[in-house]
């Protein structure tokens, strides 16, 4: 049985350069199929014969929400605006302990 290859790791750098440049090229496509067609020097286009299809697109706006929908949505917003409220509200004593503390863990190597 023959032994597969295993394809060569990406960097975590690498990855999200390629995410990035991936990202960057969506609305790049977008605008390249929004632009008008090129015309041929050599067959003059008539005009009556013609029909130009303009693109679809790619965006299209998602029908407005129901009454209930909208009603679980205003729920939420003041659920949080009084959850947001009680925590501001809270008075903590001058030179109080700092509840958590981020501390960066060291990464174990791996063996190979």
């Amino acid at each position: 049985m023959p032994q597969e290859e295993k394809a060569p790791r990406v960097s975590r750098r690498r990855f999200i350069a390629l995410i990035a440049a991936g990202t960057a090229a969506l609305p790049a496509a977008d605008a390249l199929a929004a632009t008008a067609p090129r015309r041929s020097k050599a067959t003059p286009a008539k005009s009556e014969n013609k029909v130009h299809i303009a693109p679809t697109p790619s965006y299209v706006a998602p029908p407005p929400p129901s009454a209930a929908i909208e009603k679980g949505l205003k729920e939420q917003r003041d659920s949080l605006a009084a959850q947001l409220k009680a925590i501001r509200d809270f008075e903590l004593p001058p030179g109080s302990e700092q509840a958590f503390a981020f501390r960066p863990m060291r990464r174990e190597r791996r063996s190979k």
